[in-house]
């Protein structure tokens, strides 16, 4: 409860409205040293639900005052205050509401402070509605427990005689408005990131002659290059490396070889040599030496750090450069969108998420937006704006067998997070050209492996890995070349001797089974995965053993960067189940550090 307190008027008095062209700091040329209020900013968020006509008045009031506290604040006290007004309403609602009660009314002040965390506080109606002065007074003292000095005595003669009703909701309050629904389930890798190189092999290797590589790479020496290079170019993707660290030899011999085969108008790519520019690289630490960081306009809009495919750096550049999503201007790039391919990238998709809205505004449209935002880099998405039709997002996978699949939940971020990071996976996973360790191992799934002979009909195999209710239970993937050293290496480890027939291999941890395939159905294959734990396997893996699976990895890294005799070690963590990483989901911006690849803000490593 806020209440006003006598103050006497003596000495230096507070700075009233200032004549214009007057910075105020000579308000009183004789004052005391201090008695000049310094410079402070508070970030509010003013957040109601508001059922009837009653409540909405109320509202409307606080919002009206609390513009009028700005202005006041910020000429007489040199208190900036930054709001943001959102109103939760049914069918179209910010994607705030979801901490706060979905039916009762609420009027809430969430004041954000760096140094105590957000608070919450609730300005009752029944205490504060009768008077104007009791919203203000209110709202003063809220503020004035995040300020350095007293706020109160600035309120306005129609406030000073009322007392104004504030109380500060408990963390435990908090929880409990919050409102209970299932944790959305993200997929920690995209379509583009199923073919990621370990780091762990490319470790076990030596570098010679990987930097010696013929290029078309911009090299920045020193800071002035770099932002000069930032002016002149919209877009910038520069990698900060070193001869010192493996895994960041390697990833610039990829880089150097990505910039001899893209080119774009507009579009930089550069490199730092930190063992050569060690005051220019000052602040960076191991894992940014392997990172690639994405300006647009001299703002950081992103990073990568993995290692991957030539095509994986493509995708992911052109994706940056149109983030966060594809305009698609005329119902032909729509239909081509649908098909997998972009206006303006060349590369064709495996999957394209799109969003059709009436217009570029109203929360529907903003919160596809946020979506796209956090993902962007990683996944295809567009937008398409056609006036008078109803809102709708959906992904087209033309390869699969599901070839388009509609998303038919609430336009809040998360959930359309979720969709578009599940919806854009493969059914089945093509591993002959190496996998990403995470997407496989370590993990509850059983893998279930399709190697195919010849011209084998896969098309069973397929229907079965279309089915959506079983994904939470198997990983469905495929060795599509049997004529590779790798396979060959993979099958030996197996004591796989006959190969002229197509198999099913199914892996449950250290268990493995064998299928195989001569006029089996969907519904056999099931039948048969499902009897499996049952059964004695006819292999049984060792822990203390490299995993056979393993091998096409190493085939991957030897065909991009040469034959190696190197020894893979065991790694018995590829049988455990780990805890799921779920990637979170975080709509804070991140902060900027002070090296160099910082420089332009933005959340550099923010992961879903």
């Amino acid at each position: 409860m806020a209440k006003l307190h006598a103050v006497e008027k003596t000495g230096p008095q507070p700075p009233g409205t200032l004549p214009e062209g007057d910075k105020g700091w000579d308000w009183d040329e004789h004052g005391a040293p201090g008695s000049v209020p310094e410079d402070h900013y508070i970030q509010t968020t003013f957040i109601h639900r508001s059922n009837t006509e009653s409540d909405k008045a109320y509202a409307n009031n606080i919002r009206n005052i609390i513009k009028d506290i700005q202005e006041r604040l910020k000429k007489e006290a040199r208190v900036t205050i930054d709001n943001e007004n959102i109103e939760c309403k049914t069918g179209e609602e910010n994607h705030r509401c979801a901490d706060y009660p979905s039916q009762r009314a609420y009027h809430f002040l969430v004041v954000e402070d760096s140094s105590k965390g957000a608070a919450v506080y609730s300005l009752d109606k029944k205490y504060n509605e009768k008077e104007i002065g009791s919203i203000e007074m209110a709202l003063l003292d809220a503020f004035s427990r995040h300020s350095p000095n007293p706020l109160t005595i600035f309120a306005s003669k129609i406030a000073e005689p009322h007392v104004g009703f504030v109380r500060e909701l408990s963390a435990k309050e908090i929880a409990a408005m919050a409102r209970t629904s299932s944790p959305e389930q993200i997929s920690k890798h995209s379509s583009l990131e199923l073919q990621l190189i370990e780091p762990t092999l490319i470790e076990l290797r030596h570098g010679e002659g990987l930097d010696t590589i013929a290029h078309k790479l911009i090299e920045f020496q020193n800071q002035k290059q770099f932002d000069e290079a930032l002016k002149t170019h919209q877009h910038v993707f520069v990698l900060f490396w070193s001869n010192v660290f493996s895994l960041s030899l390697h990833q610039f011999n990829l880089w150097a070889r990505t910039s001899n085969v893209f080119s774009e108008k507009n579009v930089l790519l550069a490199h730092v040599r930190c063992h050569e520019n060690i005051n220019f690289c000052d602040g960076l630490k191991t894992a940014d030496f392997n990172t690639i960081v994405a300006y647009r306009d001299g703002v950081n809009t992103g990073t990568t750090q993995h290692l991957s495919n030539i095509k994986y750096y493509q995708q992911w550049i052109r994706l940056m450069i149109n983030s966060p999503f594809v305009e698609l201007k005329t119902e032909g790039d729509l239909k081509s969108a649908k098909k997998g391919v972009l206006p303006d990238i060349e590369d064709e998709f495996s999957a394209v998420t799109i969003g059709i809205f009436p217009e570029s505004t109203g929360t529907a449209f903003r919160h596809f937006e946020i979506a796209a935002e956090k993902l962007k880099g990683r996944y295809a998405v567009a937008l398409f704006v056609k006036p008078g039709a109803e809102p709708s997002v959906a992904s087209y996978r033309p390869k699969e067998k599901k070839k388009r699949l509609d998303y038919e939940g609430r336009y809040d971020p998360a959930s359309l997070i979720s969709f578009i990071s599940n919806s854009q996976l493969p059914s089945v996973i093509d591993i002959v050209n190496g996998f990403t360790t995470d997407a496989l191992f370590r993990q509850n799934r059983i893998v279930i492996c399709l190697l195919s002979v010849g011209s084998t009909d896969s098309t069973e195999f397929e229907k079965l890995a279309a089915r959506d209710e079983l994904r939470k239970n198997y990983i469905f993937t495929k060795i599509s070349k049997t004529d590779l050293l790798a396979v060959d290496d993979v099958l030996d480890r197996l004591f796989l001797d006959k190969r002229d027939v197509s198999t099913v291999i199914l892996f449950d941890k250290d268990r493995v089974f064998f299928l195989q395939l001569h006029k089996e159905t969907s519904d056999d294959i099931l039948a048969w995965a499902q009897q499996s734990h049952q059964k004695e396997p006819e292999l049984e893996l060792s822990p203390k053993d490299v995993h056979p699976l393993r091998l096409l990895q190493v085939g991957q890294v030897n065909d991009l960067f040469g034959k190696q005799n190197t020894v893979l070690l065991p790694d018995h963590t590829l049988f455990k189940d780990l805890p799921p990483a779920h990637p979170q989901i975080n709509f804070q911006s991140g902060g900027t550090g002070g090296c160099p690849f910082m420089a332009g803000g933005g959340a550099a490593h923010d992961e879903l």
